[in-house]
């Protein structure tokens, strides 16, 4: 195999939280630019003990060791975007979509990897429980189009079973989070559009139940992200109009009862997002225009931080954000009251 690693020096921009209207935004702690190329963005971020993983739209992995200041950039020559990213202990498996797709493998031991393309179909987002995935991608026949493999995405068998769709109705590969597996049999599934629904099965995929979310139709409407909380029966699904990044109307949807009803929180987000995520009874929600941050489980929003956000994780106690020029933004992680 080639080496694919490229050295590149870290960068660091300090600044200090500032206090405004009586409120203290949050400003970057620091910053890390991975690439030199200032279209570059990331819409996969992940990270674990010892790195951060960042699935960039320029087709190429990074991989981020913060102690020693280094960033390794492996290109498996997709050409396309780079959408979701899932890394395990033995296993990195990638997502790039476009006008056709393909899943990328790769063995962290020896580095080998195994592609599989998927022409004329775009996959939307994966989701890793143990060694086994569920990926989702858009309809095709008014069938979605949903996968699973059980060898860490070497291989993949499409599901027999496929919810029907609605003319207009999709994913958004926005940031990878509109599948989740909560379970080796437990899967879910966000879609947008003409109609926003939440889709669940219990055994594997072998049937599927939906629930209208409730999120205002259109082509660039809809859920775009959604996460479960530990107790199972509380999910908060975001998204809106990314064609109306500060509209803040129907930005979010919450449900307690494991996604059967559905409803809109006391204060919405400060507009369009299009990822969420939970840490330690946090929630955070990213954007066009920002971070917004719960601490009480999606019923009310605050404004956290500015800027524009594709997607956010923690890392060694502190928030990671994927935003313009290549960069991640790293913050404080906020204080539950």
């Amino acid at each position: 195999m080639k080496n694919l690693f490229k050295g590149i020096a870290l960068s660091f921009l300090c600044a200090l939280s500032i206090d405004s209207f009586g409120q203290t935004e949050h400003k970057p702690l620091s910053s890390i630019q991975y690439g030199e190329n200032p279209k570059l963005h990331a819409r996969g971020l992940t990270a674990n003990k010892k790195k951060i993983f960042v699935a960039a739209s320029d087709g190429k992995l990074y991989i981020i060791d913060r102690k020693t200041e280094t960033v390794e950039e492996r290109d498996y020559h997709r050409n396309v975007e780079l959408r979701d990213i899932e890394v395990s202990k033995k296993y990195i498996i990638l997502l790039a979509s476009g006008d056709s797709s393909s899943t990328i493998s790769i063995n962290r031991k020896n580095d080998v990897y195994v592609i599989n393309e998927y022409e004329g179909l775009f996959l939307d987002g994966i989701s890793l429980v143990k060694n086994s995935l569920f990926m989702m991608g858009d309809p095709m026949s008014d069938r979605f189009m949903l996968f699973n493999s059980n060898d860490n995405g070497e291989s993949w068998t499409q599901l027999d079973s496929l919810p029907q769709s609605i003319q207009g109705e999709a994913g958004f590969a926005a940031s990878g989070t509109n599948v989740q597996m909560t379970s080796i049999k437990n899967w879910y599934f966000v879609s947008g559009g003409m109609d926003s629904r939440f889709y669940s099965t219990n055994d594997a995929g072998k049937t599927w139940n939906d629930s209208e979310l409730g999120f205002k139709p259109c082509e660039s409407c809809g859920a775009y992200s959604f996460i479960i909380l530990p107790d199972n029966k509380t999910i908060v699904s975001v998204g809106g109009d990314y064609t109306k990044p500060d509209e803040r109307i129907g930005t979010s949807r919450i449900s307690n009862d494991g996604g059967t009803t559905w409803h809109s929180p006391k204060v919405d987000l400060m507009g369009y997002r299009s990822n969420v995520m939970h840490h330690r009874g946090i929630i955070y929600a990213c954007g066009t225009n920002g971070i917004d941050v719960s601490t009480d489980f999606g019923e009310s929003w605050s404004e956290f931080a500015t800027g524009n956000y594709f997607i956010i994780t923690v890392f060694k106690k502190q928030l990671v954000a994927s935003t313009i020029e290549g960069t991640l933004d790293f913050y404080s992680l906020q204080k539950k009251k």
